[in-house]
């Protein structure tokens, strides 16, 4: 059990790196682009996304599945909301100009909108 519980510590704080790396989404109604559990291009929210490698990595049970859905769903609305702030506080340093570069930069501070670092590389132009 406390093994289980170092994993899911673990899990959480990979997760929340990777959610502080995403700026702030437009408003949106639920699940939609910006809504709360932002869709994957697969369809999938990024909780069930996670529950689900988390199911196949830990063999979780259904009844651990319910009860780490919602901490989840928690982690990512705090996430989310503490990624809003973040970007408003910026803009609200930023010039004109640097706003708009800062836009451009897209979701990660890139231009093409991908995280750095290995195995993290945009596509290479053909």
């Amino acid at each position: 059990m406390k093994l289980l519980k170092v994993a899911l510590l673990i899990t959480v704080a990979a997760f929340s790196v990777a959610a502080l790396a995403q700026p702030p989404q437009p408003p949106g109604g639920p699940g939609g682009p910006g809504g709360p559990g932002g869709h994957r291009m697969d369809g999938m929210t990024m909780v069930d996304h996670h529950l689900a490698k988390m199911t196949k990595d830990l063999n979780l049970t259904a009844d651990q599945q319910a009860q780490i859905k919602p901490i989840l769903q928690e982690q990512e609305h705090k996430m989310r909301e503490l990624n809003r702030r973040t970007h408003s506080k910026i803009q609200a340093v930023l010039t004109d100009e640097q706003k708009k570069k800062f836009e451009e930069m897209g979701p990660h501070g890139r231009p093409d909108g991908h995280m750095g670092g290995p195995g993290n590389k945009p596509p290479e132009p053909k």
